[in-house]
């Protein structure tokens, strides 16, 4: 199946946003509601892990874990980026989307980072509590024919 016939997969986030700083001549200080719709999103984390031996069962533990992410397109809106000019949170809108590949390209790095931490946490304290002997149901041979 090729990415024409292939449907559309988005992975839809909706949040709250909170922005300080300055750009060009314009102060900005605002909070609000955001949207995001990541188009085509796929999401790959790639773990490296090596076996130890505890309680005479065997264990994972990570030592290199890294998230990949790749996506058609990102829309996104902030609501009320410009709280008293709705003309102005209109243009920045239309600007971000307009130019999303260079804002995501800032972004991608810390939000690499933060995927990583996030899911390390997880699957560790998965690792440190279930063996991977008991990760995994036990294969019944359901019946012999034929021996």
């Amino acid at each position: 199946m090729d990415s024409r016939t292939r449907p559309s997969r988005s992975l839809i986030h909706k949040g709250s946003y909170f922005s300080e700083g300055r750009a060009w001549l314009v102060q900005l200080n605002s909070t609000g509601e955001s949207f995001s719709d990541f188009q085509n999103f796929r999401f790959v984390l790639k773990l490296k892990v090596i076996m130890e031996y505890r309680n005479h069962k065997r264990y994972l533990k990570i030592y290199e874990l890294n998230p990949f992410v790749n996506m058609d397109r990102w829309v996104f809106w902030l609501d009320n980026f410009f709280a008293e000019n709705t003309d102005a949170t209109i243009a920045i809108n239309h600007v971000f989307n307009k130019h999303w590949v260079e804002f995501w390209n800032e972004l991608e790095p810390q939000n690499l980072k933060i995927f990583a931490g996030v899911f390390r946490g997880i699957f560790e304290d998965v690792f440190a509590k279930i063996s991977y002997d008991d990760m995994f149901l036990p294969v019944y041979k359901e019946s012999e024919v034929n021996d």
